[in-house]
Protein backbone atom coordinates (compact mmCIF):
# COMPACT_ATOMS: atom_id res chain seq x y z
CA UNK A 1 0.00 0.00 0.00
CA UNK A 2 1.34 3.51 -0.94
CA UNK A 3 0.92 6.35 1.15
CA UNK A 4 -0.18 9.82 -0.24
CA UNK A 5 2.28 12.29 -0.22
CA UNK A 6 1.68 15.39 2.28
CA UNK A 7 1.67 18.62 0.37
CA UNK A 8 2.39 21.89 2.10
CA UNK A 9 4.84 22.77 5.18
CA UNK A 10 6.50 20.06 7.37
CA UNK A 11 5.12 20.33 10.59
CA UNK A 12 8.83 21.08 12.09
CA UNK A 13 8.78 23.48 9.30
CA UNK A 14 6.05 25.49 11.04
CA UNK A 15 7.04 25.08 14.84
CA UNK A 16 10.24 26.52 13.49
CA UNK A 17 8.68 29.71 12.15
CA UNK A 18 6.66 30.02 15.18
CA UNK A 19 9.29 29.97 16.97
CA UNK A 20 11.54 32.61 15.16
CA UNK A 21 8.54 35.07 15.63
CA UNK A 22 8.64 34.30 19.57
CA UNK A 23 5.31 31.75 19.12
CA UNK A 24 4.66 28.60 20.85
CA UNK A 25 1.60 26.84 20.61
CA UNK A 26 1.64 27.18 24.62
CA UNK A 27 1.76 30.67 24.10
CA UNK A 28 -1.53 30.70 21.62
CA UNK A 29 -3.39 28.18 23.92
CA UNK A 30 -2.98 30.80 26.60
CA UNK A 31 -3.42 33.69 24.94
CA UNK A 32 -7.30 31.80 23.66
CA UNK A 33 -7.72 30.94 26.92
CA UNK A 34 -7.86 27.20 26.02
CA UNK A 35 -7.92 24.45 28.87
CA UNK A 36 -4.65 23.23 27.69
CA UNK A 37 -2.17 25.57 26.42
CA UNK A 38 -0.53 23.23 24.09
CA UNK A 39 -4.21 22.45 22.69
CA UNK A 40 -3.41 24.49 19.46
CA UNK A 41 -0.95 22.09 18.55
CA UNK A 42 -3.55 20.04 17.15
CA UNK A 43 -3.67 21.62 14.01
CA UNK A 44 -0.73 20.14 12.93
CA UNK A 45 -2.54 16.48 12.48
CA UNK A 46 -6.45 17.53 11.84
CA UNK A 47 -8.37 20.26 10.21
CA UNK A 48 -9.31 23.71 12.25
CA UNK A 49 -9.72 26.18 9.99
CA UNK A 50 -9.76 29.20 12.47
CA UNK A 51 -6.47 28.27 14.35
CA UNK A 52 -4.95 27.69 11.29
CA UNK A 53 -5.64 31.53 10.35
CA UNK A 54 -4.28 32.61 13.65
CA UNK A 55 -1.00 31.08 12.70
CA UNK A 56 -0.76 32.11 8.95
CA UNK A 57 -1.58 35.48 10.16
CA UNK A 58 1.60 34.90 12.91
CA UNK A 59 3.40 33.91 9.87
CA UNK A 60 2.54 36.17 7.44
CA UNK A 61 1.40 33.84 4.74
CA UNK A 62 -2.25 32.18 3.42
CA UNK A 63 -3.43 29.43 5.21
CA UNK A 64 -3.80 27.65 1.64
CA UNK A 65 0.26 28.54 2.03
CA UNK A 66 1.53 26.05 4.92
CA UNK A 67 -2.02 23.71 4.52
CA UNK A 68 -2.56 23.87 0.82
CA UNK A 69 -4.12 19.73 1.11
CA UNK A 70 -7.13 21.46 3.54
CA UNK A 71 -7.86 24.08 0.98
CA UNK A 72 -9.70 24.86 -2.29
CA UNK A 73 -8.67 26.82 -4.97
CA UNK A 74 -10.33 29.53 -3.81
CA UNK A 75 -8.42 29.83 -0.44
CA UNK A 76 -12.06 28.44 1.49
CA UNK A 77 -11.64 25.46 3.79
CA UNK A 78 -12.38 21.82 2.74
CA UNK A 79 -14.84 20.33 4.68
CA UNK A 80 -13.55 17.61 7.20
CA UNK A 81 -16.50 14.80 5.86
CA UNK A 82 -17.77 15.00 9.45
CA UNK A 83 -21.52 15.41 9.88
CA UNK A 84 -21.70 17.77 12.83
CA UNK A 85 -25.55 17.92 12.95
CA UNK A 86 -27.56 15.15 13.98
CA UNK A 87 -29.39 12.97 10.86
CA UNK A 88 -32.02 11.79 13.10
CA UNK A 89 -35.54 12.81 12.86
CA UNK A 90 -37.70 13.53 15.75
CA UNK A 91 -41.46 12.00 15.90
CA UNK A 92 -44.25 13.63 17.37
CA UNK A 93 -45.23 10.15 19.01
CA UNK A 94 -43.09 9.17 22.03
CA UNK A 95 -41.51 5.42 22.55
CA UNK A 96 -44.59 4.21 23.64
CA UNK A 97 -46.60 5.06 20.44
CA UNK A 98 -48.68 7.38 22.05
CA UNK A 99 -49.35 11.18 21.06
CA UNK A 100 -46.45 13.24 23.36
CA UNK A 101 -47.97 15.84 25.64
CA UNK A 102 -51.76 13.76 25.55
CA UNK A 103 -53.17 12.96 28.59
Amino acid sequence: MTRKARQGWHKEDIKAELRKRGWSFARLGRLYNYRQPGQPRHVLRQRWPAMEKVIADILEVQPATIWPDRYKADGTPIGTGIRRTPTFTTSAKSDNGKERGAA
